[in-house]
């Protein structure tokens, strides 16, 4: 069995009773560069050359054309190419901003991430994402059948799959992008975060089990299945309520409670059973 993480602020213990958490929109994401590809230089260049591809391909001649027919379609091309042109170019600056927030905003309606990491002992995790140890962690199977993907909706939610840590963005194409391209954008960050050892799940925000209106994005909750959980992890500054409650959800659910505690000789992240004092 391998294990996966997920880093709780102790405002959401309500994920130990209902076991919804949230698959986030990319614009909301902690990164200003999540799921944003790169753009070419000859963006514009290649715009261009497609589209005059496009325009030439409609008009193209027919097998059984005679000599005078293929010269009053090439020369229908021509005319229309130039007036396609001259309108295109006039709309090209800015090409790269409006692209970009289209993509946006088509992206943070439709996805949502859910953030896990194959490690439980990160300090800045507990810091950033855990309220500087004050939250908790739960620890699930990595193999159970919900992160594997749901075989009777395979296009709501994707499997668990590692992001691909890279000094360099994913470059954007003139030409529609593949699924396995625009997967790549989904899972695709900066070498800087290469610490997280992140691993997600990509899911339509249409399917979420609940949603709850907010600004700017509304929070998409799904379900996930309290027996894919492996072990609950507790910071040890969180309050004696969050313990408690952690402590209720370990007993209820037959599972294995720890705290995080001081190591005595170095700057690793340790744990300890948890036990109220």
């Amino acid at each position: 069995m391998t294990f996966v993480y997920k880093y709780l602020d102790a405002d959401r213990s309500s994920f130990l009773v209902d076991g919804l958490i949230r698959f986030t929109p990319p614009g909301a994401l902690n990164d200003p560069y999540e799921c944003l590809p790169s753009f070419p230089e000859n963006l514009e260049h290649e715009a261009l050359v497609r589209a005059k591809s496009e325009l030439f391909a409609r008009h193209a001649p027919a097998p059984g054309d005679s000599r005078i027919e293929r010269r009053l379609k090439d020369k229908t091309a021509c005319k229309e190419w130039a007036q396609t042109e001259k309108i295109l170019r006039q709309n090209m600056p800015g090409i790269r901003e409006r692209f970009m927030r289209t993509s946006e905003l088509r992206m943070n309606s439709r996805i949502g991430i859910l953030s896990l990491s194959s490690r439980w002992d990160s300090a800045l995790m507990w810091s950033h994402y855990a309220r500087s140890y004050a939250g908790f962690c739960i620890g699930f199977n990595r193999e159970h059948p919900y992160f594997r993907g749901d075989p009777n909706h395979i296009n709501d939610r994707g499997q668990i799959t590692q992001v691909m840590y890279s000094a360099h963005r994913t470059k954007i194409k003139v030409t529609r992008f593949t699924d396995e391209e625009s997967y790549e954008v989904l899972l695709t960050k900066s070498l800087d975060w290469e610490y997280e050892k992140e691993e997600r799940m990509v899911a339509l925000l249409d399917k979420a089990d609940k949603t709850i209106d907010a600004a700017p994005y509304p929070v998409a909750l799904f379900q996930i299945p309290f027996d894919a959980m492996t072990e609950i992890i507790v910071g040890n500054r969180a309050s004696l309520q969050l313990k408690t409650d952690v402590l209720a959800a370990g007993n209820k659910f037959g599972l294995q409670c720890f705290e995080t505690q001081i190591s005595r000789e170095s700057f690793d992240v340790e744990r300890r059973k948890l036990v109220l004092q």
